[in-house]
């Protein structure tokens, strides 16, 4: 008498196979897609910041004097070049006209889908970096986008060095030893981001320390009470809430996110980004697109690019807490 394992090890049983990919990879770049886009009309974008003279208490004129105090200042010419990653696709005929599993579409179509998603990924990962913009010279060195955390050099707490504009280039910042992520630094930068006149509205961190931060607010030291909200479709039972979403200060109130492609700079380093998204721009000079490179022999490659960058209109209405140990305990 046969059984199914005997068809099975007989090589009878023909394979049953779900036709479908079960990609769990984060896509929602929260950070670029969030912020005003713009377009790019060429491979630099060029914008200018302005800030006010400091406030004088003491400005009283003599009536009849002439004028004694003229300012013409136009506000600084900034440039942020823009970065154009790439990313591959190779087919050979009998590939692409062989049936497969995965969605009922051609393999052409389902890798240009992955490559235009890596993109994305690609993009905000640099954009939430210390990445040092990059002039690109011909032939030998690619431009790249300035990372937040270059761009950003007035309202920061580290224990290194910032970066900040040098006149050509957002250089990077230079780290220093790490420590834990404290409290007190996070409310000092928006002090000072509030003075300045900025009103961040989210702050970015990678998972672990948003798990770090959230651990945090749920201790007797950051003095917090316990926010109860109903829960839809409960069955009776309590829910335990431990997640902190939103932050609010004496200077208003931030989205906490974890955003799941920002990356740590090193093995126990990281950086937390206070944002304010009015003040930042995408600018775009081609999304991400697919270039027929040409068949060779029996195969056929594409490049799938993108030409994009970061501006920051105004580094001012933001700031950072930089040199973070995402591995410890925040501390008041």
């Amino acid at each position: 008498m046969s059984n199914f394992q005997d068809f099975y090890a007989a090589g009878n049983v023909p394979e049953d196979v779900i036709r479908a990919f079960y990609d769990i990879s984060p896509t929602d770049a929260r950070f670029t897609m969030g912020v005003e886009q713009v377009s790019a009309d060429s491979a630099y974008k060029e914008y200018f910041e302005h800030v006010l003279a400091a406030p004088n208490k003491n400005n009283a004129a003599i009536d009849g004097a002439p004028i004694a105090d003229y300012d013409t200042s136009q506000g600084d010419r900034r440039l942020s070049p823009c970065q154009l990653p790439e990313r591959g696709i190779q087919l050979g005929d009998q590939a692409e006209g062989s049936d497969g599993y995965g969605p009922n579409i051609t393999k052409f179509d389902t890798q240009l889908e992955f490559r235009v998603q890596e993109l994305y990924r690609d993009i905000e990962a640099a954009a939430l970096s210390e990445n040092a913009s990059q002039l690109q010279v011909s032939g030998t060195t690619a431009g790249k986008l300035p990372g937040f955390f270059a761009c950003v050099a007035t309202n920061t707490r580290s224990n290194g060095t910032d970066g900040g504009w040098n006149g050509t280039i957002f250089a990077a910042p230079t780290p220093g030893a790490t420590r834990a992520l404290p409290e007190s630094e996070i409310h000092e930068v928006l002090a000072e981001i509030n003075t300045q006149g900025g009103r961040p509205d989210q702050m970015h961190m990678i998972p672990l320390m948003k798990s770090q931060f959230t651990q945090y607010m749920m201790t007797s030291s950051a003095r917090i009470g316990a926010i109860y909200t109903p829960t839809q479709g409960g069955s009776g039972g309590a829910t335990a809430v431990a997640s902190i979403q939103m932050f609010e200060s004496d200077f208003g109130a931030m989205e906490v996110i974890a955003n799941q492609i920002m990356q740590a700079e090193e093995a126990t380093r990281t950086n937390v980004a206070i944002v304010d998204s009015r003040y930042w721009a995408c600018a775009t000079q081609w999304d991400p697109r697919a270039k027929r490179l040409g068949a060779d022999g029996h195969g056929e490659s594409w490049l799938v690019s993108a030409s994009k960058t970061l501006c920051a209109l105004n580094e001012r209405a933001s700031g950072a807490v930089r040199d973070v140990n995402h591995t410890v305990a925040m501390v008041p």
